[in-house]
């Protein structure tokens, strides 16, 4: 199920998922983007008609040309969800800050993902008793392992990191980090 949420006056027009049946691809966004120009320059979307574009359409537009590289070159709050049904993949991608919430459960053959942990937790095949432990490492802010909840399996992807699902196997990728870009700052200076 989704539910739209209209937070800026382009999302009017939002259309979620968006399917192509040709490719047999469905993707799935919540976007506000902060580098729409530079996207729909990218995508030569006249300037007359650029009020219009939603932003879930412009990351749609950059996962098709860049495929899991996509999440680099997107700013601001987003995530995404893209199924490849003749490939049985699913790919998931979270913006750089974790301003969006992406939460999946991958039990025995089930994966599914929300943006809340509490709609997983509802779900038949996912275990939804609270792990003690991060309880315990909660209320101590004690860090513990970033993908993990308070529901024992429930996983939340973290900011700046993408997921690929295929035959049952599943990679998280970290694709930005921000002590990087401070390092790379601090030797050009």
């Amino acid at each position: 199920g989704v539910a739209l949420r209209f937070s800026t006056l382009e999302s009017r027009a939002e259309v979620v998922p968006m399917v192509d049946a040709a490719a047999r691809t469905t993707v799935a966004t919540i976007a506000r983007l902060d580098n729409r120009d530079e996207l729909c320059d990218a995508f030569q979307i006249p300037t007359a008609a650029r009020a219009s574009v939603p932003d879930g359409h412009l990351v749609r537009l950059a996962y098709e040309r860049w495929g899991e590289g996509c999440p680099a070159r997107l700013l601001g709050d987003w995530s995404l969800a893209a199924w490849h049904a003749d490939e049985r993949r699913l790919f998931l991608a979270r913006d750089h800050l974790g301003s969006t919430g992406l939460y999946y459960a991958h039990v025995g053959p089930l994966l599914a993902f929300a943006s809340s942990p509490e709609a997983l937790a509802l779900l038949p095949e996912v275990a939804s008793p609270i792990d003690e432990w991060q309880v315990v490492r909660y209320l101590a802010i004690f860090p513990g392992e970033p993908d993990r909840t308070l529901w024992r399996d429930v996983r939340v992807l973290p900011p700046a990191h993408s997921l690929t699902a295929v035959d049952g196997r599943v990679r998280a990728h970290e694709y930005w980090r921000a002590y990087a870009i401070a390092l790379k700052l601090d030797q050009d200076l």
